[in-house]
């Protein structure tokens, strides 16, 4: 155990430790590195920084332990040099899957300084804590709280059975109830980004309709809440799926499946956009904004798919033309092949190859006609 795990571990749990948080230019720096090593277009950079990275508060993961993680029948990446290829390995349990998201996600929350807190499901084991964070308290711990999470995850029991996601949620509720007003006043929230296989349990390990029940309840409270709420499943039970689909469109949370998954839902809805990893990354980060959240939900019109591309690709450049489609859908066609040239291809998870951000021809075919907003 390190030295003085226990001291930090309660500094954590006290509400009032933790200092406002501050943007500062490092971390808006870092940022904009995270953003273009995902390959991500560097308008985008202004579109987060200005409407989500200053706007968040902190975030807080809760991470299912059960032994349903233990499952062998998810998947984790081997991504190549310049995220160029990205292959699918097989037969991975679901806490591989996702230690590989957390692990990434853990290492940019430091660097980008966002408060980020650990909320394990159930006990982790021996002389390790259900509770711990980054970011949440004087920068020269961040070493420190970076050893302790790589412990905790390291080490980690998969042992029992229970999965009271309600309970915890209930409990995160209670402590951001009374930080609600003055986040609403300085128009902050807070991601809860909840990581499970999808199967809740009460905390005796019962399972059945009236456990769901609880979890909705518990759910609908919190989004009440300044909020934002990201589901990151680890399972491909469809009818754990369509459970959780079916609170996105009732809380107007963000539901995600794996990167191969997710790519393929965006496809159905939206095939002339690449789902690049980039895309997939701030999703789970809860760093997207409203636009992509609905990239796997419906098609997008002409109307947002102009401002999607505005977001994605212009940000707050004056430099950048992009003709509004529905007053010239071919100079807007122009203006994006233009853009296109100066953007690095993405890998395409569905079509397994690179590819450009927007695939003009689908996009034209799909729009190109009597195009409405």
């Amino acid at each position: 155990m390190p030295p003085n795990f226990q001291r930090q571990v309660s500094s954590i749990d006290d509400t009032h430790t933790k200092p406002p948080r501050t943007v500062n230019e490092r971390g808006e720096q870092n940022l904009q590195h995270y953003l273009e090593k995902m390959g991500l277009p560097l308008g985008l950079l202004t579109t987060i920084s200005e409407e989500v990275y200053t706007a968040i508060d902190s975030r807080i993961w809760v991470v299912e332990n059960s032994n349903a993680m233990a499952k062998r029948d998810s998947h984790t990446m081997k991504v190549a040099p310049n995220f160029e290829c990205i292959e699918k390995n097989d037969g991975e349990s679901r806490w591989n899957e996702l230690s590989q998201c957390i692990q990434f996600h853990a290492k940019m929350a430091a660097r980008c300084w966002i408060p980020t807190r650990f909320w394990l499901v159930n006990s982790p084991g021996e002389n390790l804590s259900e509770k711990f964070g980054l970011c949440w308290g004087d920068p020269n711990e961040l070493t420190s709280e970076l050893s302790i999470a790589k412990q905790v995850f390291s080490n980690i029991s998969l042992d029992q059975t229970t999965n009271p996601l309600a309970s915890q949620i209930k409990r995160i509720e209670k402590y951001l109830s009374s930080e609600a007003p003055k986040l609403s006043a300085k128009g902050k929230f807070v991601a809860v980004v909840v990581c499970t296989q999808g199967v809740p349990t009460d905390e005796g390990g019962n399972r059945g309709s009236a456990v769901v029940k609880e979890l909705y309840k518990s759910l609908i409270s919190l989004a009440k809440l300044p909020v934002k709420i990201v589901f990151r499943l680890c399972t491909d039970n469809d009818q754990v799926v369509d459970f959780f689909n079916t609170l996105d469109a009732k809380l107007d949370c963000d539901v995600l499946d794996d990167f191969w998954g997710e790519a393929m839902e965006v496809y159905l809805h939206n095939p002339w956009l690449t789902y690049g990893i980039g895309l997939h990354r701030l999703r789970e980060a809860g760093l997207a904004t409203e636009l992509m959240d609905e990239l796997d939900e419906k098609a997008l019109n002409m109307s947002q798919i102009h401002q999607f591309c505005l977001e994605f690709f212009v940000g707050g450049s004056l430099d950048i033309d992009l003709c509004n489609p529905l007053d010239d859908f071919e100079a807007f066609v122009q203006d994006l092949e233009q853009i296109l040239r100066r953007e690095k291809p993405q890998f395409n998870p569905v079509k397994n190859k690179l590819s450009h951000w927007i695939d003009v021809v689908k996009l034209k075919s799909m729009y190109g006609r009597g195009a409405s907003s």
